[in-house]
């Protein structure tokens, strides 16, 4: 891109997180009927033949401004497990918490650190709504390429379906374009991981959010600072 289209995305990505703010409040507070009438989905059908195994989903997401709605829209079709990162307010985080809980098919959100009780419910066959596409430090991470980049990428996903053979079935939520309303988006399942290889498998999610960047690049949360971990030697981006 040139600097001019940089500059424009970036505007166009402060947009949409202003839209994220206020999509927080209609997830938790606008009702179903309402939600659900703007709402286009796409291989949802992926979902019960999932659940079929009796080993759980790995419902693997990605940071999109959109992302409070995502779950709102998810649990049309299944009842989900939200995996969180604490915030660092507590109040903030009692109210967030409080507002994913309230949702009729949503499980107990689970802090992402408490990995028996993702495990538990993987073992009664729920659905865990995860997404790994943020900085994690060196820790439980490996170096995957995000667009041409190496990205610090944790590789929960991959050890957790190791352990409970839940099934990996990526899905997302973006706006449309013309600010319509709302694409859910299920993949079908990811049957290569595990495949023992914990580089390849992440790189694997990564080319998936890849592909839903490239339809919606102002709606994914640029803001993070998604490769502030650095291999040794290299320098920081920012």
């Amino acid at each position: 891109m040139s600097d001019e289209q940089h500059q424009n995305l970036l505007l166009r990505h402060f947009e949409s997180i202003g839209m994220g703010i206020i999509e927080f409040g209609l997830s938790w507070w606008i009702s179903d009927d309402k939600l659900f009438s703007v709402l286009e989905s796409e291989g949802e059908q992926h979902i019960p033949p999932a659940f079929e195994k009796n080993k759980g989903i790995i419902l693997v997401t990605a940071h999109f401004t959109s992302i409070e709605l995502a779950g709102h829209f998810i649990y049309k079709y299944t009842t989900i497990t939200p995996v969180y990162r604490p915030h660092e307010n507590a109040v903030a985080q009692h109210f967030i918490t409080k507002g994913r809980d309230s949702i009729g098919g949503s499980g107990s959100s689970i802090p992402r650190d408490d990995v028996r009780a993702i495990l538990r419910s993987l073992k009664k066959n729920r659905a865990v709504w995860l997404a790994t596409d943020q900085n994690y430090g060196h820790k439980g991470s490996v170096f995957a390429d995000f667009f041409g980049v190496p990205a610090s990428t944790n590789t929960s996903i991959s050890r957790l379906a190791k352990m409970t053979g839940a099934t990996v079935l990526p899905a997302i939520v973006l706006r449309k374009p013309d600010l319509s309303g709302y694409r859910l988006i299920v993949e079908p399942p990811v049957d290569s991981i595990p495949s023992g290889d914990d580089k390849a498998d992440a790189e694997a999610i990564n080319q998936i959010i890849e592909k839903w960047v490239q339809i919606a690049p102002e709606q994914y949360n640029w803001i993070h600072r998604r490769f502030k971990t650095r291999p040794e030697g290299e320098k920081g981006f920012y």
